[in-house]
């Protein structure tokens, strides 16, 4: 590069690398600099993407120690028979969880593949670990793996970006860039609020998406910066609109990139706007190429939109969540995340938003509710008023630091989706969303400690400035790191997360809720039902709180009559909500109601004809096989059978379905065929005594 003559339009004078001062875009000289710096050795160049990624990994080591949890993991995999294989047509045409993303379902599906081949290597203890046929350390692994390219991705991301704004001297090596790149993605890969996306499993989606979209917008720079139009140049564009393809088809994140593009092409790329125009040549250029992004980003919004509204409960009408409290959630947001990158303390898996609109207070409302709206309002109210305070602040230096502008314009319209102006889901805000909204912020840490080390000169004070941030930087990299690696140990079991939740916010209904159920489930049915109670006593009417309190007093046969009024409540508030109806049903076989209980299990399968269920034939087939109706509970069970070999070929459920049409066929005096039946589930289970008796009986029949 040194010696070497490069051509550029004439200029007055040149500011330090090579930019015309007032001029309106990158001359080839700022290109060349920016693409073709002098290199670092090759070690250091190979050294510092591989530190960052092997940080990114080790930061979440715990993770590879935890299992699922009951936080959508259940219904996203555990319970998801289209994962079981690389099942392309599913991926493709079906939404679940109000997502689409077909990438994530097939790299679910490879986690599978991988976990079904090392089964029969694992020792007995290894195998244990499996949950209906799937291994979670694969899961896992593989999680904490994409998270780490994320990491890698983002370095080359903040260093292109670091060397736009802050083009490196031609005379010497560019240490900085690369070094203030480094933090950036540090500060970034091991932050606290990434816990959510690199250990929860169902939130692979925020990661694989991440993984293609920011090389995406790296192509994008390149094809900007690019000296001559040729084939490389459109190498760079076609690369950057099929990342974008491949992100959107991981999940919908990159709806806004288009718009962030064209922020970029205002500064610090300065193909818009100023002296370039809005309605030059170059700047109509600009709108064109972004043609294909808009396309892409459109369609995939509204597969977003539709797969949300697909799901049951999802979407908060305006008569749920209405239009004051949507505007202060968007404040409260766009405060809440960037106070947390500065300071995550408090985190947990659920904010959850007050049961109750701003509006309806009333002198009815009890405290508990009053105090939780109260204070979303006084902190979104607070958040508004610094949010107003920044975006002035940000207006009135637009001109001495478009950058600030740029960067605070990127940082909502990337959250805008979330705000709550669509609010999708119990969130008011969420941890997970920081994962790509909160890029900005270690990008602007990099540009200052360029900044402060390029200007070190300038004073004594600005010298010692420039090094006490630069080890402010290293140990913010250490604590954030160290918090984010306790963070993920809450992430072990559901029984520690929801302990974790409801510890940090003891009002969260979903966490009392879910807390609940697991002290159920291990027999502690007294604290099951404190956990509920207190739910109830924030929100009434919230189903599936509803949906496992009846659970709960079902086991008490003095409380079975209020289970059962509790759950057709629970059916008058969502009525398209299967589970309840599966709930009832089992309150009803408990209270001796079998012919109620049919009519109740068969509205569950009616409903979930798209996405059926063996737990529900497997009920309906007890109570047939009860009443000795046996061919229906052979067709119920034969049903169970085909969902659950799906599912998980040698789980319990197979084994239940088969040792009951097993018994079946010896009341139909078929021992051949019940001896057929046991046998299969000797082939998955040799010690089964209930199958091996099952076998005796069918040999002694036979004679």
């Amino acid at each position: 590069m040194a010696g070497k003559k490069r051509n550029s339009r004439p200029v007055k004078t040149e500011s330090r690398g090579g930019r015309a001062e007032g001029d309106y875009r990158l001359t080839p000289l700022d290109a060349a600099a920016i693409l073709h710096p002098r290199p670092m050795p090759l070690a250091v160049r190979i050294a510092l993407p591989v530190a960052i990624g092997v940080c990114a990994f080790v930061t979440f080591w715990p993770a590879l120690s935890a299992g699922f949890v009951n936080w959508d993991d259940d219904k996203t995999i555990v319970e998801n028979p289209n994962i079981r294989g690389l099942n392309f047509e599913s991926a493709f045409t079906k939404s679940k969880m109000g997502h689409y993303h077909p990438l994530t379902w097939l790299s679910y599906g490879v986690d599978h593949a991988i976990g079904e081949a090392r089964f029969s290597n694992l020792n007995p203890e290894q195998q244990s670990r499996y949950v209906s046929g799937l291994d979670p350390r694969v899961f896992h692994l593989n999680n904490l793996l994409l998270h780490a390219g994320v990491a890698i991705a983002f370095y080359f991301l903040a260093r292109l970006l670091l060397r736009i704004a802050f083009p490196p001297p031609a005379e010497r090596v560019d240490w900085l860039g690369p070094l203030a790149a480094t933090v950036a993605a540090l500060l970034f890969a091991c932050h606290p609020l990434r816990v959510e996306n690199a250990v929860w499993v169902t939130e692979r989606r925020d990661v694989l998406s991440a993984l293609f979209l920011l090389p995406c917008l790296h192509c994008y720079l390149r094809y900007v910066l690019a000296e001559k139009r040729g084939l490389a140049r459109w190498t760079w564009y076609v690369g950057s609109v099929v990342l974008l393809a491949l992100s959107l088809l991981s999940k919908a994140w990159g709806i806004t990139l288009p718009a962030v593009m064209l922020l970029l092409d205002y500064h610090p790329l300065r193909r818009i706007g100023r002296k370039a125009g809005w309605a030059s040549p170059r700047a109509l250029w600009a709108y064109v190429d972004k043609i294909p992004f808009i396309g892409l980003a459109a369609y995939f919004a509204f597969e977003a939109k539709k797969a949300q509204a697909a799901q049951l409960a999802t979407m908060k009408s305006l008569a749920e969540w209405g239009v004051a409290d949507r505007v202060l959630q968007a404040f409260y947001g766009l405060f809440f995340y960037s106070w947390k990158t500065l300071i995550p303390t408090g985190l947990t898996p659920l904010h959850q938003i007050p049961p109750v609109r701003v509006t309806d207070l009333t002198e009815a409302t009890s405290p508990v509710v009053r105090e939780m709206v109260n204070s979303f309002v006084y902190v979104s109210l607070f958040a508004a008023l610094i949010v107003f305070a920044v975006a002035a602040l940000l207006f009135v230096l637009r001109k001495r630091w478009p950058a600030g502008m740029i960067l605070g314009l990127i940082y909502a319209g990337t959250l805008s989706p979330i705000l709550g102006f669509a609010q999708s889901g119990p969130q008011l805000v969420a941890d997970k969303y920081a994962y790509i909204g909160c890029l900005v912020w270690p990008i602007l840490a990099g540009a200052a400690l360029i900044w402060l080390w390029r200007t070190r000169e300038a004073s004594t004070r600005r010298r010692d400035t420039a090094v006490v941030a630069s080890g402010l930087a290293v140990v913010l990299c250490l604590t954030y790191a160290t918090l984010a690696w306790r963070q993920s140990r809450i992430w072990h079991d559901s029984h520690t997360l929801w302990s974790h939740a409801v510890a940090v916010d003891p009002h969260c209904v979903l966490a009392r809720s879910n807390l609940g159920m697991l002290e159920r489930q291990r027999g502690n049915l007294d604290l099951a039902i404190e956990h509920y109670e207190a739910a109830l006593a924030v929100d009434p009417t919230d189903v599936i709180l509803l949906n496992n309190y009846a659970h709960a007093l079902r086991q008490d046969p003095a409380r079975l009559e209020r289970a059962i009024a509790i759950m057709r409540q629970a059916i008058t508030l969502q009525p398209k909500m299967p589970d309840l109806y599966y709930t009832l049903a089992n309150a009803l076989v408990d209270a001796k109601r079998p012919d109620e209980a049919i009519a109740e299990l068969n509205t569950c399968i009616r409903l979930r004809r798209d996405q059926p269920r063996a737990k529900y034939h497997h009920a309906l087939g007890s109570i047939y096989m009860n009443q000795r109706k046996l061919d229906l509970a052979e067709a119920q069970f034969r049903r169970a059978l085909e969902l659950d070999e799906v599912l998980e070929p040698t789980g319990p459920g197979v084994i239940n379905a088969c040792n009951r049409l097993g018994w079946i066929s010896i009341n139909r005096n078929q021992p051949d065929q019940a001896a057929a039946w046991f046998n299969r589930i000797l082939q998955i289970d040799p010690d089964n005594r209930g199958a091996q008796a099952g076998l005796a009986r069918a040999q002694k029949l036979t004679g």
